[in-house]
């Protein structure tokens, strides 16, 4: 079996059109996909987020998607 891909999600709230749409297929049974980070315009609001949507606890919130933060993460490859 191959690793899922991981995925992060910039602009997930629950009932909104990211997490209508997405949310069925990258977490359905047959999924290839882990989410591993939500990014929204605070990381309290990406906080509320993974947990109203019961994301993984180990999901990373972050805030301010311009942020060097996010960038960082990107670039060591923990979005990849």
């Amino acid at each position: 079996m191959t690793a899922p891909i991981r995925v992060g999600i910039i602009g997930l709230s629950q009932g909104q059109w990211a997490a209508n749409a997405h949310l069925p297929y990258l977490q359905g049974p047959h999924s290839r996909f882990k989410i591993v980070a939500v990014c929204n315009s605070s990381i309290e609001s990406a906080q509320n987020s993974i947990k109203l949507l019961k994301l993984a606890e180990t999901t990373k919130a972050y805030g301010n998607p311009q942020g060097q933060e996010l960038v960082a993460a990107m670039l060591l490859g923990i979005l990849s």
